[in-house]
């Protein structure tokens, strides 16, 4: 995290103690979720996939596996929304099209009231 290059810079920013912070560093302990929140934002990551990754350090055995499992699961559906999204236009974009072609690709959704002329 830019600007917080030490325990006690880190500890500060989260108004924790600077044990805390070492114990982290060391795997002897791990954030609660509102720093890992907090430690996610700071460094410009995804919150909600930094509280998953901390339920993955936090567990063993099969509490782990299930949390890795939706780890991924999460990733290839993020993953299939930017593909589908990137294949089919938009209702807004298809409306548009269809104004200067006369060729439709699929089927058009108007969320609002026809556009005159």
């Amino acid at each position: 995290i830019q600007g917080l290059n030490s325990d006690r810079k880190l500890a500060i920013a989260l108004d924790v103690k600077n044990p805390t912070v070492s114990g982290w560093r060391k795997n002897k302990s791990w954030p609660t979720d509102d720093n890992m929140e907090k430690l996610a934002l700071m460094g410009s990551e995804d919150p909600e996939a930094a509280l998953i990754e901390l339920q993955i350090w936090n567990n063993e055995g099969p509490a782990k596996v299930r949390w890795v499992h939706i780890y991924e699961q999460l990733a290839a559906a993020a993953a299939a929304i930017v593909l589908i999204t990137a294949i089919y236009p938009t209702p807004a974009l298809a409306i548009e099209q269809t104004a200067h072609s006369s060729t439709l690709v699929g089927p058009i959704v108007y969320i609002m009231d026809k556009p005159s002329g």
